[in-house]
């Protein structure tokens, strides 16, 4: 990814998926171990990030638009 496109992906949304793929890692690790994640499996956990980030992502560059912006 070119450093002109990094600048228009909000900080906010690069955390979000660094926190996303923490859990994720943090999941697989315990499932090697035979543990499952919060009852919960990865697929779930990959999958509802996702949805969550897709509605909330439009959501908060609306929500932090100022005028004149395009």
């Amino acid at each position: 990814m070119s450093s002109a496109m990094v600048k228009y992906i909000p900080g906010e949304v690069i955390g979000f998926s660094m926190l996303i793929n923490a859990i994720l890692d943090q999941a697989m690790k315990s499932r090697r171990a035979g543990r499952r994640h919060g009852g919960s499996p990865i697929g779930a956990i990959a999958t509802g990030a996702l949805l969550i980030g897709c509605i909330l992502t439009p959501l908060f560059c609306w929500y932090v638009r100022e005028d004149g912006d395009a």
